[in-house]
């Protein structure tokens, strides 16, 4: 049984760097114990994306078209990589395994061979209201990042808050600075405010909103 690896290995990033040690510790573990694979040992082809389209379709088509059978994909991290590799996956019938991509556009209804090990960015959404009515709050504002991944889960927190009956008294969202967004919210006056953004935008959005 064969398991193609495709990571990013940015040494920028905490993911990067951890995914091989994990994924061979993984694959140890299996291999060693008897009871969860009987009669079966997996062996792992792997390949650097390099958070680049076009190298990780390459890497994924020369994968299929060399070695022995492959049965399952893990990876990738960075969506544009994601995206056009897991749209070819499934015409070869292999299960899609994501470590860290979060982008709402992977439904099992476009995607039904991808699947993941961290929630998607809609997953949030739920907790948030549940949040909003324990402590009955019901007047709220929104702020997002303006990039897909955030815009298509900030749409789907705008349905779900409006079928919850919150109000929704503005929504704001950003490309290069927060500080107008913010002070149009501020405005307003709303003390609740909801979010699609990116971890460091997350700094300078709390930074700024306590001032």
């Amino acid at each position: 049984m064969c398991v193609r690896t495709l990571y990013q290995s940015d040494v920028n990033t905490a993911v990067g760097r951890g995914v091989m040690p994990s994924v061979k510790l993984a694959l140890d573990h299996v291999n060693e114990h008897d009871s969860v694979l009987r009669n079966y040992r997996l062996h792992m082809w792997w390949n650097d994306t390099e958070c680049n389209a076009a190298v990780g379709v390459k890497s994924f088509f020369d994968m299929m078209h060399s070695g022995p059978h492959k049965l399952m994909l893990f990876g990738a991290a960075c969506t544009h990589v994601t995206d056009p590799i897991a749209k070819a996956s499934k015409h070869w019938h292999l299960t899609q395994l994501s470590y860290a991509d979060t982008h709402p556009m992977f439904t099992k209804e476009a995607f039904p061979n991808f699947f993941r090990i961290v929630p998607s960015e809609n997953a949030f959404n739920l907790p948030r209201i549940r949040v909003l009515q324990h402590f009955n709050w019901t007047r709220v504002g929104t702020i997002y990042q303006n990039e897909p991944r955030y815009a298509l889960a900030h749409n789907r927190l705008l349905a779900d808050l409006d079928v919850h009956g919150f109000e929704i008294d503005e929504t704001q969202s950003f490309a290069t600075e927060v500080r107008s967004a913010l002070a149009k919210l501020k405005e307003r006056d709303i003390r609740i405010i909801l979010g699609n953004f990116n971890e460091t935008w997350a700094m300078r959005i709390f930074c700024e909103a306590y001032k």
